[in-house]
């Protein structure tokens, strides 16, 4: 095993090494099939703590940090008309928590968030899986005081 403040041995780095790999793959199924980019980056985290010089997990981590929430830009490339397919391929799928259905108009709406505080952007798709409104500001979060 490593010896706390000695550095890993050939054999030890590369069994770190392919941890991270293993690591890296499950983290990016989170991101990929549940949109959960929080589980992602706990993932990273803790990989790091046993290879901390990988490059490949730190540029990993920085990508998930990155797109956890949804940036203006980013969701700018939504536009209304867009199947629930094209969405999902440019922005990613949202967490299944984030999925709302409303049977009762016979729409649906995924939201992304966009900031720490609960705020989410938000895209409607009516009964043919086809986006018919789409709003940045989708979610205000109430402020504390309120």
């Amino acid at each position: 095993p490593p010896v706390m403040g000695e550095p890993l041995t050939p054999q030890q780095l590369a069994a770190a090494r392919m941890k991270s790999a293993e690591d890296m793959v499950i983290a990016q199924e989170f991101i990929t099939l549940g949109g959960d980019y929080r589980k992602a980056i706990d993932i990273y985290n803790a990989a790091l703590t046993l290879d901390p010089d990988n490059g490949a997990l730190k540029a990993a981590l920085a990508a998930a940090e990155s797109n956890r929430y949804m940036s203006a830009g980013r969701f700018a490339q939504i536009k209304k008309g867009m199947t629930q397919d094209q969405v999902r391929a440019a922005l990613g799928v949202p967490l299944a928590r984030n999925m709302k259905e409303y049977p009762e108009k016979k729409v649906s709406a995924w939201f992304y968030p966009t900031n720490e505080s609960g705020d989410a952007a938000g895209v409607w798709f009516n009964d043919k899986k086809v986006a018919y409104q789409v709003t940045y500001d989708a979610v205000k979060a109430q402020s504390a005081g309120n």
